[in-house]
Formats: structure tokens, sequence, C-alpha cells
């Protein structure tokens, strides 16, 4: 009679425990499932092998796989009992960020409860909450909210926060959700310093902007690195499609946004410089606080930009239509003081006619309110320092413009026949010559020893100006 071959089980239980300290978590599985006597004793030990005593990768794959799946049985005495192993040293207290996409509410409750820590975030700053959200997990943004342990502000490495992820994706539940929560900031500054608000201007979302403002606490006014607030992002949206008009024309009727703010230049002077007639009437149309007349560093208004060498469209036919258009939209509200001055006491029609800017003359010129006359700071007319600009530009139009004009006092301190004789313009002294105002038999005292034009041109040897003011009329005065 052959000898009976011993079974493993045939060990003492010291031998048999004392070999599974030997085996892979697969095999201790394995043999607890093979022998039911066992599975109670070596179900601690299995337990220790996946947590403690593995390699690194066992634990990544044992452990994590046995606590995943005991989170998604909701087995909470399993889950105890490996965290009693230390399965969360082991795999890392942001455990529960791997896990929050692959589970449902009921199975990532069970892990809170057990202790799983629900705000601490992984190695690029993401959070359970975070990647909830991300995802549009609306219940489970719900759930992780109401847990006392999270953390509702928290930001990414690269600045993401839950609000600003919601605000990104649009989704206005989550974004209720979170503004709902008591410790929410609204106001919390992400990548490149942009807020909530900024998100919800720069993605075109109205609703979700208008959602944003109804909270009390929200800061309308912050600036991004950029130094770009929501208005001025507004703006800029508004310029390229008629969401942003609407996102605009929302923004501005709101009693707590500023147009214009210390040591920056104020949104309107943007908008007349980069002539945006809509957006300049939807700014000059807020009923609250938008002041048609903000001055920047310069003490210069937005009509200043509108019509200066600095816009945009001074050029073409098809730049001067836009300008005129442009600067009919500014005129528009009768608050606009169309004879404001800047620190040196300079007019925007002195800027439009210097700049050589026809089109701002003509408009300019059709206000009754215009003062043609205006001296600046040193007490030069506007005619005056049109001359003088005639040394560099050609500009007969306009000073052809300018002299029309029925208010234009052309005799004044300085009479413009002597000055244009003495730079030699004989083309401007024709058109000069047409106004019924002007005496060619004019003396003027101090600079011209009192001499008349005709005698400065002399003096100076200009023939041709002596032919255009006319000889026989020089000797029949005198």
């Amino acid at each position: 009679m052959g000898a009976r071959i011993m079974s493993i089980l045939d060990l003492p239980n010291e031998l048999i425990i004392s070999i599974c300290w030997y085996l892979s978590p697969a095999e201790i599985n394995n043999f607890s499932k093979t022998c039911l006597h066992f599975s109670v004793t070596l179900k601690s030990h299995l337990n220790d092998r996946r947590c403690r005593k593995a390699t690194v990768g066992e634990v990544q794959h044992y452990g994590f796989r046995a606590l995943f799946l005991a989170a998604k049985r909701c087995d909470e005495n399993v889950i105890r009992s490996l965290l009693s192993e230390g399965i969360v040293l082991a795999l890392g207290r942001w455990v529960l960020v791997d896990m929050v996409n692959w589970l449902n509410e009921e199975s990532i409750t069970s892990l809170l409860r057990c202790g799983i820590d629900a705000a601490y975030p992984d190695s690029v700053g993401q959070t359970p909450l975070t990647v909830a959200v991300w995802n549009s997990s609306e219940q489970k943004v719900r759930m992780l909210l109401g847990h006392y342990g999270t953390e509702a502000n928290i930001s990414t490495r690269n600045g993401q926060r839950p609000l600003l992820l919601a605000v990104m994706k649009g989704n206005l539940p989550i974004i209720r959700m979170l503004l709902g929560h008591l410790h929410i900031d609204i106001n919390a500054i992400g990548p490149r310093g942009a807020t909530a608000l900024h998100m919800a201007v720069l993605s075109g979302e109205l609703r979700v902007m208008e959602l944003l403002l109804e909270s009390e606490t929200i800061d309308l006014n912050i600036e991004d690195e950029f130094s770009k607030t929501p208005l001025l992002l507004a703006m800029h949206l508004a310029s390229e499609s008629n969401k942003g008009l609407a996102i605009l024309d929302r923004l501005v009727k709101d009693t707590r946004v500023l147009f214009s703010r210390q040591d920056r230049l104020p949104v309107l002077h943007y908008a007349a410089c980069y002539a945006q007639p809509m957006i300049t009437r939807i700014l000059q149309s807020s009923p609250w606080n938008c002041d048609v007349n903000p001055r920047d560093l310069d003490q210069r208004t937005p009509l200043f930009y509108a019509l200066g060498p600095g816009n945009l469209f001074t050029g073409d036919k098809t730049g001067a239509i836009k300008m005129k258009e442009n600067l009919d939209v500014v005129l528009e509200d009768k608050r606009v003081d169309v004879n404001a001055t800047d620190i040196w006491g300079y007019t925007p029609l002195r800027v439009a006619a210097t700049s050589g800017n026809l089109t701002g003359v003509k408009v300019l010129l059709s206000r009754k309110d215009i003062d043609v006359n205006a001296k600046c700071k040193t007490g030069k007319t506007i005619l005056a320092a049109l001359i003088r600009r005639a040394q560099f530009f050609h500009i007969p139009e306009v000073f052809r413009t300018f002299l029309a004009d029925p208010r234009l006092d052309v005799r004044g301190e300085y009479t413009a026949l002597h000055m244009l004789t003495c730079l030699n313009k004989g083309h401007l002294i024709q058109i000069l010559l047409r106004h019924p105002d002007v005496d060619v038999h004019a003396h003027h005292p101090g600079a011209f020893d009192d001499w008349t034009a005709i005698e400065v041109a002399i003096d100076h040897g200009f023939p041709d100006i002596v032919h255009a003011l006319g000889y026989e009329r020089y000797y029949s005065g005198c």
C-alpha cells in the first residue's frame, strides 16, 4: 500500500500562515478560495500583503483594486479593514481623485464615511470636486459639496478652481450649487488673474454671466494680469460678434461696474479710438454712472480720441465714412463737451484741424455750440495753430473748410495774412483772401515792425506772395 501524499492542508496552521507571507496577493487569494476554512484567517494576511509588504507595483495593482472593488460594493467593513492596514499611506491620500470618475455617489459616500480625505489634492492639485466639476457630474458635485471636508475654493497648480471650471463648461446647475456653498469665493482669481466673471465674458455665455451677477458679493472691476476688467473684455468681444454686444449691454446696466479708474484709460476712450460706434452707444446709454466726458492723464476726453491722429480710420474714403459714423454716435449724447480742453488748452477742433482730419473738422463745425476761436494756454487760436501746421503738412482743404465758417475771426491779435506771408504759403493766401474780413492793409504791431503783409513779403523777397496780395491793391491803399 503506497504512502499517502501529504496535502498542504495537513500542515499546521502556523506553518501555512508563515508560507503565506511569501506568496503574492493573487496566490493568497486563490488559496483562500480553495480552502474556505482559511478564508477568514488569511484575510488579514491578504490585506497586509496588499498594503504594506507589497512592492510599489503590487500596491498600485492589488491595493487600489481591492479598495476600488470594496467601494463599488459599498462594503464599508472591507474599506475600514484596508484603511486600518495602511492602504491610504501606500496609495496616497489623493486616492479618491483617481476613483471619483469610476464610482457612483453611493460608493463615494461609503469611502467618505470610512474616513477617506475629500479635499486632498493629487500631484497636479486636482481634488475629487475639481474632477467631478470638469466631468459635469452634477450628482457627485452635490454630494461632495455636502461633505464637511470638501474645500470649494481649492486651486490646482495651474490656478484652476471648481467655479472657474464650471463657468468654462457653462454648466448652470453646477454653478448654482457652487454659488450656494457657504464658503465659496466668487471673486477667487484663477489663471492669469482671471475671475469667474472674466471667464464668463470670454466664453460669451450670457446666461452664465447673468447668474454670476446675481451675487451681491461679486466684484465687477477686478483686473487680470493684463489689466483687463470684465468690461474691457466685453468690449473686445463686442467688436467681433453680436453675442458680445449682448454681453456688453447687460454688463453696463449693472450699477457696480466702473467706466473709469484712477491711472487707467476710461473704457469710452477705447471705443472712440478704435471707431466702435455700437460699443460707444451702449456705453453712453448706461442709466447709472457713465461719464461721457472722462479724462485720461492728459485731460483728454473720448472725443479727442475719436478725432486725433491715433485713430485707425483717418485715411481713405471708407475710413472717413467710418470716422463720421463714430463721431456721430459720440456726439449723439448732448452731454458731450465739444469745447473740452486738455492740459495744453487744446480743443477737439484744434486737434482735428492740425492733424488734417477734414472729416472731423466738418462734423465739429456743424455743431452750433462749437467755439472756432478758442485759444490754448499760450494764447494761440486754432487758426494760428493751423497756419503753423501748414509748414509741415499740405492741408488746403482743411484750411478752406475752416475759413468758410462765418463764426471765425480772422483779424485777431496775430493776423493770419501776416503769418502766411512770413511762411511763404501763396496757395493758402489765395484761399484766405476770399474771406470778407481779411484786410490786406492791416498793420501788425510788434514782431513785424508795424508792417503790412505785402511789406513783409517784399522784405523777405517773396515775389509770388507780392503778386498774390496784389501790388496795385497795396498802393491803392497808401
